[in-house]
């Protein structure tokens, strides 16, 4: 598969990229050059391109990563995967627009996947966008099958109250919040909503106890399968 431009050529991929040849680890360096050499003798297969991407993005090859994962898309324009890792590899290396574009192809492809709404909202809170963060969490709250996920979008819409100066509904819903799934990101917040309203409370946590609020992701933990290493594994 290829993408078709407007001038109606077929956008293909270029060469595999090799990375990772002389990586310290020998497992890891035979493993990346094996993947390299599949994706060579499989040009047109979106899969192993796909699992050459995979492999980088694994074992922390990001900038390798990235353009595979735009390679991989380009042999499989339907795959939700390679759009949706790319945009994470592309938010790791600080580009965040570019990531959003990425995701939003995920999205076209597959908008029932909750993590990806949610990566949306986080990242739209990062570009000071509230009202459209909280649009994306909103998504989230209608597909949410688990109570971290759920927690996660009403951490997206609260933060996103606070930017609208709007303390007292950013109170209620982490309220709610609270007593369905009391994860110490959602304390923190609400703590920093109540001071602002003069209520603050002295037993709530400091920023410090408050542990990033994690969502289980089954796409990103397939990745887990392409890790080599010892240093990788620990």
């Amino acid at each position: 598969f290829g993408l078709t431009g407007c001038s109606g050529e077929t956008m293909a991929p270029g060469e595999p990229i090799a990375a990772g040849a002389d990586a310290a680890e020998p497992e890891l360096s035979a493993y990346l050059q094996a993947m390299v050499a599949n994706a060579h003798t499989n040009l047109t297969s979106a899969t192993s391109r796909g699992a050459l991407a995979m492999a980088y993005d694994a074992n922390g090859f990001n900038a390798a990563a990235e353009v595979s994962y735009e390679d991989a898309g380009l042999l499989d324009p339907r795959d939700f995967r390679w759009p949706y890792f790319r945009a994470r590899i592309l938010a790791r290396l600080g580009r965040n627009q570019e990531a959003l574009a990425s995701l939003d192809r995920a999205i076209d492809i597959d908008d029932t996947y909750a993590p990806a709404w949610l990566w949306r909202g986080t990242w739209l809170t990062d570009l000071d966008q509230p009202r459209e963060a909280m649009a994306a969490a909103r998504k989230v709250e209608k597909i949410a099958r688990d109570p971290a996920t759920a927690a996660a979008a009403v951490s997206i819409i609260a933060r996103a109250h606070l930017r609208l100066d709007q303390t007292g509904d950013a109170v209620r819903i982490l309220e709610t919040q609270k007593a369905i799934y009391p994860h110490p990101q959602i304390l923190r917040l609400l703590a920093t909503a109540q001071r602002r309203l003069g209520k603050a409370d002295p037993s709530a946590p400091a920023d410090a106890d408050a542990p990033p609020l994690a969502w289980p992701d089954a796409q990103d933990q397939a990745k887990m399968a392409y890790i080599r290493g010892l240093s990788g594994r620990l």
